[in-house]
Parts: structure tokens; sequence; C-alpha cells
């Protein structure tokens, strides 16, 4: 599960914006929370992003896809151009990743600095969630690097200054702490509205447990495809209309019914994997309340005994109500004079009057009424 994600000096973010996926002390939909076996802190199982175009809600979760790749494949993610775009002055200061996540009974925070594509510093912290310290699994700085007991003996003399140690060490080195670790960075999905990702579904009707799931939301969201099928001619759905079974290829679909298909594969696929899901522009093709519909799949995870997360950027705004989401699970960033972007809560978020936003509000009618910021700056 993710617990909170920070990026400083990369695009948009001139100062460190900080996602936080913990509870607020809030008390509405307390069943959307999710909770680990060794303490009684909450998880958001889902956050939505909302904010005026060109704000910097796409870069933010490109900044989660961008440690992704540094991870995985550090060679082919490697560039130099990721700090303040409107200063140059930037490219001179670090970009700054933060991640906090959990798997099982541990809690772990990777942090890594970069001017460019060199890596200035990089850390590795873990602690069991019942200790309240975390141990120091790896630490990298300009005076060199320092291992854990368990890794201490993995050799790092061909690490270079552009390749991050976790990248490194997981070429290096099997490891049943550092394998749990990889697999929260290569089980997270990016998938953005504008471009349909097919292998997804096609994983997902490959799936014996997850096809099933697919088939029985499909007419919960008023399609008449009774059966999908994939092979390696490609995909295919089966329709009943007027007692007549008719097949069309996946590329004869509808781009509405298409960009539904590939949302829901991947919510179901995270939900299976406890996973992370980053959806840029969900709403691209989609009616309103399918939308809705699958905020609420994302939400149940809890219910369905998974720790799967969902972090959308949206416009949509219809669906930013109560009935639908905790405060703290809606977030949006605002532009500054100078370019840069904050980004908040609404849980903790202050109005004008000073008060803070009530559970009862119509929360999408007071956005688009300008009393929660995050709006385009149009006379």
């Amino acid at each position: 599960m993710l617990v909170q994600f920070s990026l400083t000096n990369y695009h948009n973010f001139k100062e460190t914006a900080l996602l936080d996926m913990s509870e607020a002390k809030i008390t509405e939909l307390p069943e959307h929370l999710l909770h680990s076996p060794s303490d009684d802190l909450g998880i958001l199982p889902m956050t939505v992003i909302y904010g005026p175009d060109g704000c910097g809600k796409s870069n933010f979760l490109k900044g989660i896809r961008q440690l992704q790749n540094l991870v995985l494949d550090a060679p082919s993610a490697i560039t130099d151009k990721k700090y303040f775009c409107f200063d140059s002055s930037y490219k001179k200061q670090p970009t700054e990743y933060d991640i906090t996540f959990r798997i099982n009974d541990r809690e772990y925070d990777y942090q890594l600095k970069m001017i460019g594509s060199i890596i200035i510093e990089e850390n590795l912290f873990g602690r069991y969630l019942s200790d309240s310290s975390y141990d120091v699994l790896f630490d990298r700085d300009g005076e060199g690097v320092f291992l854990c007991s368990s890794w201490q003996n993995t050799d790092v003399s061909d690490l270079t200054d552009s390749l991050p140690l976790l990248y490194y060490l997981g070429t290096q080195k099997k490891d049943a702490e550092l394998s749990s670790i990889l697999d929260f960075f290569q089980n997270i999905i990016y998938l953005s509205g504008h471009k349909t990702k097919q292998d997804l579904l096609t994983n997902a009707i490959r799936s014996k447990k997850i096809k099933p799931l697919l088939l029985a939301h499909l007419p919960l969201l008023g399609l008449d495809i009774t059966d999908l099928h994939a092979s390696s001619k490609g995909t295919s759905c089966t329709h009943i209309n007027n007692g007549k079974t008719i097949d069309f290829s996946f590329e004869e679909e509808s781009a509405g019914t298409r960009q539904l298909l590939i949302l829901l594969s991947a919510i179901l696929i995270s939900q299976e994997k406890s996973s992370l899901l980053l959806v840029d522009d969900p709403e691209i093709h989609l009616h309103p309340k399918v939308l809705g519909y699958l905020y609420g799949l994302a939400s149940s995870s809890a219910n369905k005994g998974s720790y799967a997360q969902l972090i959308a950027a949206t416009h949509e705004t219809s669906n930013m109500n109560n009935g639908i989401f905790r405060r703290d699970e809606l977030w949006l960033i605002d532009k500054k004079e100078d370019g840069s972007a904050s980004l908040y809560t609404l849980a903790l978020f202050l109005k004008e009057n000073g008060e803070k936003v009530r559970k009862d509000e119509t929360y999408f009618k007071q956005y688009l009424e300008g009393r929660y910021g995050a709006l385009p700056d149009i006379m």
C-alpha cells in the first residue's frame, strides 16, 4: 500500500508536493479505509486530483511513473529534463522523490535525489509496523554506500552515479525482502485515458479469476457483452442483440466501450494484485455514471480483502460528491503566479472565511464557484 509520495523540483512542482494516503481525522465513509493487520492506521483506497489545465495533475502521476521506471529500468529512464520547468536555475538543484509504502507487516521509505542524470543521495529505510523507528537498509551519498547486514556482501564496485542503487541491487542479488520491494514497483499500473492499453484487457480475459468478475460487471454498466475472447488474432467481444449472438473485434467497439473495458480490467487486476493504479483522465469517453460506478468499485478494495489503490487525475466534477468520496480522498492542485503548483486535500483546506470544508457540502458546486481554489483563471 502506498502511504505517502512527494516530489520536489519536478516539472510544475518547485516546492515539495506531498500526497498523503493516510486517513485524516474525519468521520465519513469509514468502510473505505484499508488497514494493515499490525496497526490501526487507515489508508485510503483512492484519491482523485482536480485542477486547471497545465497545473501539474498529469505530471504528478508521471512523477510516480518516473520513479517506477528508475527503480525497474534505470538505463532507459535516466533524463536531465525533470527540474522545475519555469526557472532554468532549478536545473542545478536536486529533483527529489520520496515514497513510503507498506508490504504486509513492513513499512518502507525510499528517497532518491538527482541533479540531471546524476544521483547525489539515495536511501532506503524499513521498519516493522510494531516498531516506531526505521532501520537503514542502505544509505548512499557523496561519501559512499552503506548496506545493511543482509546485503553488505553485495559487490557494488560497478555501480555508477547514474544508476539507482535499488535498481542495481535488483540486477545483482536475489533476496526475499528485496524482491517484495521491487514487486511493489513492478505491479504499479499506469493508464492514460488518451492511450488504450489493450494488454490489460487481454490479461484480464486470460485470468480464470478476473474474467468472471469482469463479465459480471458489464450488464450492471449497461453493456450487452456476454463473453470476451483473447487469442493470437486479437481480442473480441460477444454481444447478444435481439436474441442473436454477434461477435465484434475490440477495434470495432465504440471508444467508450473500449475505455470502459480497459479501465475496469485495470481496477480488477490491481485488486487481484493489491497494487497501485494510476489513471490520467479516466473520464475520457465515459458517462459520468459509469465513472462513478468505477470509483465505487475502487473504493470497495477493503471489502474484497485487497489493498489495491487508485490515484486519478481528472476534470470530471459531477462525481465530486460526498456520496462517493471522503474529503481526504479529494485533492486539488492550484497554479501560482510563478507557474509552480501546490497540492492540497479538501480535508485540510480552509476557505476564505477560515472555515473547513464540511462533509455535507456539495463539493462540485462549491469547487466550480471557486470556494476551493484550483480553477482555470478565466475572465
